[in-house]
């Protein structure tokens, strides 16, 4: 499931609001959703975080991060 962090912050308030108003089982069914996105977020994240540092560990070069042949600001030694 994918949401923008602007529709978790309202789902969130909605939650606070049902819980605010007394519909606990609204409020709960909701919770549960909002957790589960959570725990989904946060295995994404690890798994993006360990893909990256493998890649780093192994040499990988992102094509987008690549060195003009001739710049200022890069020497030729540092070229691989």
């Amino acid at each position: 499931m994918r949401l923008k962090n602007d529709e978790y912050t309202l789902l969130k308030r909605i939650h606070w609001e049902l819980v605010s108003s007394g519909k606990k089982e609204l409020a709960t069914q909701l919770l549960n959703i909002l957790n589960r996105f959570e725990v989904a977020r946060e295995r994404t994240r690890e798994h993006n975080r360990l893909n990256a540092q493998a890649d780093r560990e192994a040499g990988y070069r992102w094509n987008s991060a690549q060195r003009p042949k001739n710049s200022k600001y890069y020497s030729a030694e540092s070229e691989d």
